[in-house]
């Protein structure tokens, strides 16, 4: 009679999954009163009151960070209707799918809570079949106040757990680090606070009956030990069942571009969640592995994974994969103290170039997938081959890791825990293992991610002791371990083990390890990865940067363009000592070590128009962070194959900052809105696969020229007959005084210094009276770089460079050869087209012949015509003399 009941009710209930999107148009009020208005979802409660124009102008705008921070400290109701049939309430299970909820909230439907949100990188799934109608249903989610939820949670909590706030010139909230929530969102030395609220990804209702859903796949590649002609593919399945029994069904694995089909029959899927594992061999024949940027091509291979009871429909889960392994080898190295520390695809060693990432907006509905990909785009075309994703923003959206994928950018994943000390109490850590859980579950298929990092810059902070905890330390370290090392590293190497885990960023690798997780010199440049900044004069020395072994971030502020800034400022706020700028200035003393670094090579402008000087401190801020991360990475990219002192072997160059979240002075390379500014444009030179380094070294009394090749490849294609050739240029004529001839060997995979000469010989030879007079510039087939052989502003014979644009013209659709003809040699000449969407084939560099082609890459249709229009040339002659 059982079996007859079941059958019976099984031809009652609705066999396929049902999904009821809820994304659209929802009330929004606040809880205090006074304000109501319709709010999109997914997004944020700030969008919503500008749209609707509660708040009268951007919240970019000024001083709005500071205006608007009202918002942050109310309680805010999302709210709607959505209808349900009977199939819907005929089915036996119906789950309310929250894939984001930012971050303290409360869900309700039809009056009866139904669950609650306290982490916004949780992906919540509510049962919710007990308090459904038939007809109209009425959802509310009540948001509490993040700035109001944290500061009671620190106050709560038995013992301070530090910092408290952040710097006064960040005007921003505190104890951000008790609240699962993106940590930057309370502002931090490059961004400001905006503390959102809202329902900030996708949110559906899901019933179903017979097929449980798959929650998520992971994926492991592997070369098979045993039989070299074969990879290992090890899935586990997830899935959720909250049916009242088992279910019984096939699983189906399909590679359609492989060919490979596997069928396994009679799989049981228990009540509630569960996971089911298999492995299967796929041959190498035919078989393409996946690579980084520059190091061959992304071959990606469909995989479907299917569950078939033979009873409802088919439950499908379909992901894009990539074979491949990774490892980070950390062994001693033959005179030098410490391990090496570099990362392998599929057994090969490859040098880390790239860059930070940070959350491109303060909100993120406002992060289409078209910025996402304008920006991953320039990080490849600047020849990147690996992204930080860092631990204070947020776990990206899937696209992310898709476009990453497909172009090549590895991405070093941070888990989000940045700058500070964390609680340890059993809620927030049963909160993170959630976390967790969710994201590697939901990141790990994908190729592009090649490490897992439990934080940036915590074991530093609490081995320098950043917030005097000195007195304490054994408490603190002994949370530190608790979170991280017993908390978080054991399930990342439950869900995933395919990747290397990382305590922290910087960190000392093994060392730390051995040294209870906490080193005593989380910076050693003898271990591990490295953070480095300096902000003394001098930046443009590669003598005082260290030679760690990878670093993993350094960098200098610049201001982004005049043409971003405008959109978010008036003309008084056009001067280099504004309000505007200092409130804009986020890093303590930032202005005054950015003139400093300017003034210590460069002349100051002169101009009596405050909003012209402002510009053309713009331009030479550019400059200065440019040249300086110039220096810098070619000193690193230099050290990959050299010991010298103790020190080398670096295998990683990784600067700070790739991109902007608004518009303000910071480390990036790339403005808020995309623009490239000149540090991006020279990255794709540093960074390029053949690179050719001069550079002067001291020995003894003695200066010394040196040229170093460093090959990403092992062997230049039309490279048999090589020959650098290198000129010596007075600044006075296009004409050069001398050029060398050097003929040079194939190179191999590393760094060769291919020409060794005294600077002094070298100026007898070129006839060229003192280092302040010339400079010099070398090719090597179509590779060139330039060196300065004193500072610019003590530079001789610099004429004032009269540069017109003779042509702009369309070759191609969206592609545009500009001609330019300048009057002498020019020094960083900087094209501009305003807020034209686009970039230059090259921008920033030096002049040496009198006329020269510049190509531009449109983003959007434009005309020869509209580019004329707006095109402006400035070059370092320009701006010290005043003259535009």
């Amino acid at each position: 009679m059982r079996r007859l009941v079941l059958i019976l009710l099984l031809f009652r209930l609705n066999f396929a999954l049902i999904r009821i999107d809820l994304a659209g148009q929802w009330k929004l009020t606040s809880k205090e009163g006074g304000h109501s208005t319709i709010a999109d979802v997914p997004g944020d409660v700030y969008t919503a009151l500008w749209k609707s124009k509660v708040l009268n102008s951007d919240p970019y705008y000024r001083f709005n960070d500071v205006a608007y921070r009202w918002v942050s400290q109310m309680n805010w109701t999302y709210s709607t209707n959505f209808e349900v049939n009977s199939m819907v309430l005929d089915s036996l299970v119906v789950m309310l799918d929250c894939q984001g909820l930012d971050t303290i909230a409360r869900v309700s439907i039809n009056n009866q809570t139904v669950g609650e949100s306290t982490n916004m990188f949780v992906h919540y799934r509510f049962n919710i079949k007990h308090v459904l109608v038939l007809g109209t249903n009425t959802i509310e989610i009540d948001f509490t106040s993040p700035v109001t939820y944290s500061k009671k949670a620190s106050s709560l909590y038995p013992y301070d757990v530090p910092p408290d706030c952040p710097p006064a010139e960040s005007n921003g909230e505190c104890h951000v680090n008790f609240i699962r929530k993106e940590q930057c969102s309370y502002s931090w030395d490059w961004g400001p606070a905006f503390p959102t609220m809202g329902i900030w990804k996708n949110i559906s209702v899901e019933a179903y009956s017979i097929n449980p859903v798959i929650q998520s796949v992971i994926v492991k590649t592997a070369q098979n030990t045993t039989n070299p002609g074969a990879w290992n593919l090890e899935l586990k399945i997830h899935f959720e069942n909250w049916t009242p029994w088992s279910m019984y069904g096939t699983v189906i694995l399909f590679l359609p571009e492989l060919n490979v089909k596997v069928t396994k029959q009679g799989v049981g899927i228990d009540r509630g969640l569960s996971m089911y594992s298999v492995n299967l061999m796929v041959s190498s024949l035919g078989l393409k592995l996946w690579w980084p940027n520059g190091f061959g091509d992304q071959q990606l291979y469909t995989l479907e994974v299917e569950f078939d009871n033979k009873m409802g429909d088919v439950l499908k889960k379909t992901l894009k994969i990539g074979f491949r392994e990774v490892a980070i080898v950390q062994k001693p190295i033959p005179n030098s103290p410490g391990l090496s520390f570099y990362f392998t695809i599929n057994n090969q060693s490859i040098f880390m170039k790239g860059s930070n990432w940070i959350p491109a907006d303060s909100f993120l509905g406002r992060v289409t997938k078209e910025r996402l990909k304008n920006l991953l785009t320039s990080a490849k075309e600047a020849n990147m081959n690996m992204l930080r994703v860092w631990g204070g923003g947020i776990y990206e959206q899937d696209y992310f890791y898709e476009l990453a994928d497909e172009m090549g950018l590895l991405i070093w994943q941070d888990m989000m825990f940045a700058c500070a000390l964390y609680p340890v109490n059993n809620d927030f850590l049963t909160n993170v293992q959630q976390e967790i859980t969710d994201q590697v579950r939901r990141l790990q298929y994908h190729p592009c991610i090649v490490a897992w990092s439990a934080n940036n810059e915590n074991e530093g902070a609490l081995a320098q002791d950043w917030y005097h905890v000195k007195s304490e330390f054994a408490k603190y370290k002994a949370d530190y371990v608790k979170l991280y090392i017993d908390t978080i590293k054991p399930l990342i190497d439950k869900e995933d083990g395919s990747r290397p885990f990382l305590s922290s960023s910087p960190s000392d690798g093994l060392e730390t390890e051995k040294e209870g997780w906490v080193a005593k010199n989380p910076a050693d440049s003898h271990y591990g990865d490295v953070h480095y900044y300096n902000y003394n004069a001098g930046t443009w020395e590669w003598s005082i940067y260290p030679t760690p072994r990878f670093a993993s971030e350094y960098g200098f502020q610049s201001w982004p363009s005049f043409s971003s800034l405008v959109n978010v400022s008036i003309e008084q706020d056009w001067d280099w000592n504004s309000n505007f700028s200092r409130h804009r200035q986020h890093h303590p003393n930032g202005n005054k070590q950015m003139m400093d670094q300017i003034s210590y090579y460069l002349n100051l402008p002169e101009d009596k128009n405050p909003a012209e000087n402002f510009k053309k401190m713009i331009y030479l801020s550019q400059i200065s962070q440019a040249m300086s991360i110039k220096t810098e990475t070619e000193h690193y990219r230099r050290s990959q194959s050299d010991i010298v002192k103790g020190q080398g072997h670096t295998m990683g160059a990784l600067y700070w900052q790739l991109n902007d979240i608004w518009q303000a002075p910071t480390w990036a390379s790339l403005e808020y809105g995309g623009k490239w500014k000149m540090l991006h444009y020279y990255a794709i030179h540093f960074f390029q696969p053949i690179l050719i380094s001069p550079y002067i070294r001291m020995e003894a009394t003695q200066s010394w020229l040196e040229v170093s090749l460093i090959s990403d490849v092992p062997k230049i294609d039309n490279g048999a007959n090589l020959e650098l050739a290198m000129s010596c240029y007075q600044w006075s004529s296009f004409e050069a005084l001398k050029q060398w001839k050097v003929p040079v060997d194939q190179p191999k995979k590393n760094t060769t210094v291919i020409l060794s000469k005294p600077l002094g010989d070298l100026l007898t030879e070129a006839k060229c009276s003192s280092r302040n007079n010339c400079f010099l510039h070398i090719q090597l087939n179509d590779v060139s770089n330039w060196l300065l052989l004193g500072k610019p502003k003590d530079a001789t014979g610099i004429q004032h460079a009269e540069i017109k644009v003779v042509s702009v013209r369309e070759v191609h659709e969206n592609l545009f050869k500009i001609t330019i003809k300048s009057s002498a040699i020019a020094l960083f000449v900087w094209l501009d087209v305003g807020n034209l969407p686009g970039r230059f084939s090259d921008n920033g560099f030096v002049i040496i012949y009198e006329v020269i082609d510049i190509e531009f890459i449109a983003w959007q249709k434009t005309s020869a015509e509209e580019i004329s229009k707006l095109l402006t040339v400035m070059s370092l002659s320009n701006a010290a003399s005043g003259k535009n």
